[in-house]
């Protein structure tokens, strides 16, 4: 029968290689852990650059692009006045029928009017477009409906 000191020895010294085995894991975790963090602050510098060159892209066109006469729902503006000014689909399409119709004088079906809304490019994004107008019309009180011939301007 063996000895049990050597027992206990043999049982020390496989603990110590697990001791020393995981000493050495942990030291190769901290070595890669450091170079994952460098890599990571480098590569947040370099997004920081490309975001502040794209603000910088933003304003100098902003600086270039001559400014409207006119603000309309379809006159072209700067990203900020866009973004802080919002303007429903529905008040787009009666801003423009309406411009069509005063432009046109008389009166236009619903299919005209779809037609040169279109034209003026605003895309009425609905499944159902043509509903979408006559509700946008109907709803207003800018517009009279004619049945069986179209929509004309109240005489506001």
């Amino acid at each position: 029968m063996a000895d049990p000191s050597s027992a206990q020895k043999r049982l020390a010294e496989q603990a110590e290689r697990v001791v020393q085995a995981r000493e050495e894991e942990l030291a190769a975790f901290r070595e890669k852990a450091a170079a994952y963090e460098k890599y990571l602050e480098e590569q947040l510098q370099k997004d920081r650059a490309m975001a502040s060159l794209i603000k910088d892209d933003i304003v100098a066109r902003a600086r270039m692009a001559p400014s409207p006469p006119v603000s309309g729902p379809l006159t072209p503006q700067t990203e900020d006045v866009v973004l802080s000014k919002r303007i429903s689909l529905t008040d787009q399409i009666r801003a423009v029928a309406k411009e069509i119709l005063a432009e046109r004088g008389g009166t236009m079906s619903r299919a005209d009017i779809k037609s040169a809304i279109e034209e003026r490019g605003l895309v009425i994004n609905s499944p159902d477009p043509a509903g979408l107008l006559r509700a946008a019309l109907n709803r207003s009180g800018d517009f009279e409906h004619i049945k069986n011939v179209g929509y004309r301007l109240t005489a506001n």
